[in-house]
């Protein structure tokens, strides 16, 4: 699988290896494309993003390196096979043991060890066999996406202690959740990312991340361009519809001029994209 560093300055994880399991051969079938990647996960934001917003405190945590804590199984590994060139300059062939990020099962098999992890462990606090807070480990359970744990707790003494137990549960399989925020944290500067949105955790405001596009450059106004303006925004719960809704209606407008992709649009159908563009710094 080819591969490529990505770097984001300020995570956690500054510098991420990513293989590219859609790769592919003129003809052929990517490795993506051979697999089942599960269900879609991404219609669970809404829910995880309402659980942030239920109680006073708001509750957020990641676990540390999550796909490398799950073994591949002995037969899979050969699919996930890399090339590296090592310190004498010597082309060798490597094979992946963990879950691999870029693949597309991914996710879904994170969230499923996870899952099965959490009902165990329910089942042994019923029985009396674990002596943890059940009632943690059940808001635990349903506080997860793939690797980000989101919840609310009524006082910031609960978080605390929720943060506590949630972290000894998940460290019994090796996974270690840690970079806890709260509500009312002003530890640090600037806002969190949260599923895509911007939570600024001192005013506890949730709002969409508009860096992407107010970033966006191009040469001219094209068709293209709209749509992957439009296409920069993430607002997953709809905060921003009706803002949305100007360029999607301005798209529809160059398909009746019958622009194709990379021609200028007409004059006005610019200077009502150019107007929208500025507007949207505001709608944050």
């Amino acid at each position: 699988m080819p591969h490529h560093p990505v770097v984001k300055i300020g995570s956690s994880t500054p510098v991420r290896p990513v293989f590219d399991g859609s790769a592919k051969e003129i003809g052929k079938y990517s490795l993506n494309e051979c697999l089942d990647k599960g269900p879609n996960l991404i219609e669970k934001i809404p829910a995880c993003l309402a659980r942030l917003r239920q109680g006073k405190v708001g509750v957020s945590g990641d676990i540390e390196k999550a796909f490398l804590q799950i073994s591949l199984n002995e037969k899979d590994r050969d699919y996930l096979r890399f090339v590296w060139i090592n310190e004498e300059g010597q082309t060798v062939v490597y094979r992946h043991c963990r879950v691999v990020f870029g693949v597309s099962p991914s996710p879904f098999l994170l969230e499923s060890c996870i899952n099965l992890h959490l009902q165990e462990t329910l089942t042994r606090c019923e029985d009396g066999t674990a002596n943890h807070p059940i009632e943690f480990v059940k808001k635990l359970a349903g506080s997860f996406y793939v690797d980000n744990c989101l919840t609310s707790c009524d006082s910031m003494e609960e978080a605390r202690e929720f943060a506590k137990v949630a972290a000894s549960t998940m460290a019994e399989r090796k996974f270690v959740l840690r970079g806890w925020e709260y509500t009312g944290d002003s530890s640090s500067n600037g806002s969190t990312n949260v599923l895509g949105l911007l939570w600024n955790r001192e005013e506890d405001v949730l709002s969409v991340n508009t860096s992407s596009l107010l970033t966006m450059k191009y040469d001219k106004i094209t068709k293209k361009v709209m749509l992957s303006a439009a296409h920069r925004l993430f607002d997953p719960v709809g905060m921003l519809s009706c803002v949305l809704l100007v360029p999607k209606l301005l798209i529809q407008e160059t398909w009746r001029e019958k622009c194709s992709w990379n021609e200028k649009v007409s004059l006005d159908l610019q200077e009502k994209f150019q107007c929208w563009m500025n507007e949207v710094d505001y709608q944050r």
